[in-house]
């Protein structure tokens, strides 16, 4: 697969939420990751992505650990779009699942969604402060 232009990325060796393990762990798990998939597959690893991908699953300690390891960019699975100025170590996503159909999808892509992420921040804010 990588022969024809399909590309990887690491992602650890035991799938763990990285908040639940000691750093020493962590840095274990991404770094032995990489690791693996470069010597398989005699190529450099660049991406990352951290398992869960949610807020509560890495934390500003994992991605400085996971720049420090070499890598050039890791995504979450927070919800949205990035911009230029987005941290390369937090990219957010934006999920397309196998039962959605085109009309979806061009909605997703042309950046429709945004608007309701933008009200469901807007929401969660006003009801932690009050």
């Amino acid at each position: 697969m990588a022969q024809n232009g399909i590309s990887f990325g690491a992602h650890t060796l035991s799938h763990v939420n990285l908040c639940k393990v000691s750093s020493s762990t962590a840095k274990k798990e991404i770094k032995a990751s990489k690791q693996r998939i470069e010597t398989e597959l005699s190529i450099p690893i660049k991406s990352f992505a951290y398992p869960f991908g949610g807020m509560d699953c890495f934390n500003d300690h994992h991605t400085r650990l996971v720049r420090d390891l070499g890598f050039s960019c890791a995504c979450t699975t927070l919800f949205g779009r990035n911009t230029p100025s987005q941290d390369l170590f937090r990219l957010r996503r934006i999920p397309i699942f196998y039962y959605q159909n085109m009309n979806v999808f061009k909605a997703k892509v042309i950046g429709i969604f945004d608007y309701f992420d933008g009200i469901d921040r807007w929401a969660k804010k006003s009801m932690t402060a009050g």
